[in-house]
């Protein structure tokens, strides 16, 4: 099959089933795999010139797990194709339904949220799908916290603006302490602050006693 799809992207022709003769064709070719094509040319199982071939614009999708903002958007569409061809009239999720929704991790990507929100449509009895409503898969993992109220987590360290976070919870600093003084207390303090600081005392000096006592006898400080 590689070989049949590699002539009909490199010389625009093919066989037609039962045909004898090739048939020319125009036509643009859009190809999609969720399979790692390089691995797969890497260990022989998809050739290598087809894979070039065909490789021309790649253009990669991220899955919807990488990509939950869109999960609303889907879910409405969804929504709106089944009511067209049901007939209902569903006009939306729950919170605590739409919790679950953003927080499951679709391996089947898009298909497999069309079939949760197909199933959830068919159970529905109502005019709002409810968290009962989804999959036994979706409702039977660990509650969701709802969407209104996120939870937030504070460490315990100094929070911004000043507060000192204990426990989880924010508790203000302390006054600092009053002055000392009386009202002048802040210029008293500048002007002790200001003093000339005490001179260090001269070392001892480390002359014999002999020369010390010559000295202090010409100063004239010993008697007789």
């Amino acid at each position: 099959m590689q070989v049949k799809l590699l002539r009909v992207l490199q010389e625009r022709v093919y066989e037609p089933l039962g045909g004898t003769m090739p048939v020319n064709c125009d036509v643009r070719i859009i190809s999609a795999t969720n399979s790692d094509l390089e691995a797969k040319v890497t260990d022989g199982s998809f050739r290598m010139d087809l894979y070039y071939r065909i490789n021309v614009v790649p253009l990669r999708l991220p899955s919807l797990a990488e990509r939950r903002e869109d999960i609303p958007l889907l879910v409405e569409h969804f929504i709106e194709k089944f009511n067209a061809e049901q007939g209902k009239k569903i006009r939306g999720v729950s919170q605590a339904a739409m919790a679950r929704l953003l927080r499951h991790n679709y391996t089947g990507n898009i298909r497999e949220l069309q079939n949760i929100i197909e199933h959830a449509y068919v159970i529905c009895r109502c005019d709002e799908i409810q968290e009962q409503c989804l999959p036994p898969h979706l409702t039977q993992a660990a509650p969701a916290p709802p969407l209104s109220s996120p939870v937030v987590h504070i460490p315990p360290a100094v929070a911004p603006g000043g507060a000192a976070a204990t426990g989880g919870q924010l508790r203000p600093e302390p006054p600092p302490p009053p002055a000392r003084g009386g009202p002048h207390g802040d210029r008293a303090g500048a002007r002790t602050r200001r003093r000339r600081p005490l001179r260090k005392p001269p070392p001892a000096s480390a002359s014999p006693p002999s020369t010390l006592w010559r000295r202090m006898k010409k100063l004239g400080m010993l008697e007789g």
